[in-house]
């Protein structure tokens, strides 16, 4: 054993916060022994790992049985028959798990060693969900963004989160960033399992409901983008749309989101998916139609004189059907 993971071991025999890491795994047969070692590396070694492969037809199930007998590897599962959903797969997991806090570490990624002692570190009670920043690398794992917290730590109230940092948009922008706890995500449904892009985000949104959320602003994960993961095949066929309005239909107007932020951040998807390349144009025709049925774009953009329409080019307007509003002068466009 490390040096440095003995003498970690040593100082949290009287501190044990028990983790459960699971591991689900499709088809990520180059990314598996990065990820796997780098969890069995963490400095902070109170874990169990649970490793789920969701009948992989590549060379995944050789790089996992590698590691079957490991003293930290408590449950390997290799499914006959693809489960559909990576969701699907977490409550699998979370369901074996026997940790007090969950770790869902996605196979394409991987993270530093001290990932788990830093959020473990922050651990507090009434806290749901703990997250440190990450690293965007691509599939040779060079750097293409990151992730940044204006301070090293901030406790933030749940329902404050959800309202700022989930609701118009999803700031835990992978799961592997964050642990959260396992009784509170037994207080919750599994609606989240439906879905097979944004399911993360709607548990993230219920877990926040439960408690607290802190942050770390420390990089410690790092999450690659490919074009086998999930996200890169969700983005060509628009789920990241249809399941978003799903999300938002379930949101319940009078807690969460007025009528009129609901209206406006639909306005702000639309013009993403404007000036989204990703998809491919089978799928683009169907999306677009659900804009307009959601909002009827040609009296809330004119009626209501939005900011979109007083502050976006021309071309907007003629894509969204609509005749250019007379309530102000637009002869900069």
């Amino acid at each position: 054993m490390h040096r440095a993971v003995e003498k970690r071991n040593k100082e949290f025999v009287d501190t044990t916060i028990n983790v459960s890491v699971i591991i689900p795994n499709y088809n990520h047969a180059s990314f598996l022994k990065q990820r796997i070692d780098s969890i069995l590396n963490q400095t902070y070694q109170d874990f169990e790992v649970i490793i789920l492969d969701d009948c992989s037809t590549d060379s995944s199930v050789q790089v996992i049985e590698a590691y079957r007998g490991h003293r930290k590897i408590s449950h390997i599962v290799i499914n006959e028959q693809n489960s559909g959903s990576p969701f699907l797969q977490w409550k699998k997991g979370i369901q074996l798990a026997k940790g007090e806090w969950i770790w869902m570490a996605e196979s394409d990624d991987w993270c530093e060693p001290n990932f788990l002692e830093e959020l473990t570190s922050k651990i507090k009670d009434k806290v749901s969900i703990l997250f440190c920043q990450s690293i965007f690398i691509d599939q040779d794992g060079k750097r293409i963004f990151q992730s940044r917290w204006p301070s090293d730590y901030e406790e933030i109230y749940g329902s404050d989160f959800i309202s700022d940092y989930l609701t118009k948009g999803c700031y835990i922008v992978n799961a592997s960033m964050c642990i959260f706890r396992q009784k509170y995500f037994e207080e919750v449904s599994s609606d989240f399992t439906r879905y097979k892009f944004i399911g993360d985000w709607v548990l993230w949104h219920k877990m926040a409901s439960k408690g607290n959320v802190i942050v770390s602003g420390k990089q410690l994960n790092y999450f690659r983008k490919h074009d086998a993961d999930v996200s890169g095949k969700a983005f060509k066929q628009g789920l990241s749309y249809t399941e978003y309005f799903t999300f938002l239909d379930s949101l319940p107007t009078d807690k969460i989101l007025s009528l009129k932020d609901r209206r406006e951040v639909v306005a702000l998807r639309f013009y993403e998916f404007l000036n989204d390349t990703r998809m491919e144009r089978q799928y683009r025709v169907r999306i677009k139609s659900l804009f307009h049925t959601k909002l009827g774009y040609k009296f809330y953009l004119h009626q209501t004189k939005h900011w979109l329409v007083k502050n976006i080019k021309t071309p907007l307007f003629t894509r969204l059907g609509i005749r250019r509003p007379q309530f102000q002068n637009f002869s900069r466009y």
